[in-house]
């Protein structure tokens, strides 16, 4: 056997246990949205090992790192706790067209409003996949934007490069670049869905490489240039 046809059984062996361990660690963030007093404590603290394990080796070890710290902090949240942040008022809603669009003024304004596209495109990108939401919460709710990365991955198209633009469109266009806002907000009221929400992030960057350098470029004021693109500071 060449050494170019290992090489190439080794990519694709890699490549699977990513596929894999995407799978379970989107798997697992999904469900974890939701007041631990609604969760079965043996179940959840069985998985949560092998989890962490599996995104230790293929995915990021900082992901691996940040569900862990979650897991010794999840007990301790209180139902009080866990409706103030994400719930009822919430300090930190969990609706992602939240933290990238301006809302509406006025009523006569929501029909454009920026969100009411983003939920529109949601709602076509889950169609892509035949997926159809169970639950009435909003396309932009996080652990729906999460429960579909996993499903996604796990079933994907019958014409399987049918699939990958609009997942990595779902990615970098709409979940990747509002999740950083969402983050900060649970960093100020020092919530511990912060790690959580850093496992998911650590996931997707480990998924897209390329998401970093595309959130640089959008923070960037529109009047500085870069010097590496033969411009000047402004």
């Amino acid at each position: 056997m060449s050494a170019a046809v290992v090489e190439a059984e080794r990519l694709v062996k890699e490549g699977d246990a990513l596929q894999e361990s995407l799978i379970e660690g989107y798997s697992c963030i999904a469900g974890l949205w939701k007041s631990p007093e609604r969760m079965d404590r043996a179940e959840v603290d069985a998985r949560f090992p092998h989890v962490i394990v599996t995104l230790s080796a293929h995915v990021s070890v900082a992901a691996a790192d940040s569900l862990e710290r979650f897991w010794k902090a999840l007990w301790d949240i209180s139902d009080e706790e866990y409706t103030g942040t994400l719930e009822l008022s919430p300090s930190a809603p969990p609706y992602m067209g939240h933290y990238n669009n301006e809302e509406p003024s006025t009523c006569m304004g929501l029909g454009q409003a920026p969100r009411n596209q983003y939920m529109i495109d949601l709602v076509g990108i889950y169609k892509h996949w035949g997926l159809a939401p169970e639950t009435k919460e909003l396309p932009d709710y996080l652990p729906m934007m999460v429960e579909f990365l996993w499903l996604s991955l796990r079933d994907p198209p019958a014409q399987a490069d049918s699939g990958t633009e609009p997942r990595l469109r779902f990615i970098g266009a709409y979940l990747g670049p509002s999740l950083p806002t969402f983050i900060e907000t649970l960093r100020r009221i020092e919530s511990p869905y912060l790690h959580l929400a850093l496992a998911l992030d650590h996931m997707l960057l480990a998924e897209m490489p390329g998401l970093e350098a595309t959130r640089l470029e959008d923070s960037r004021p529109p009047n500085v240039v870069r010097i590496d693109d033969g411009g000047e500071r402004a």
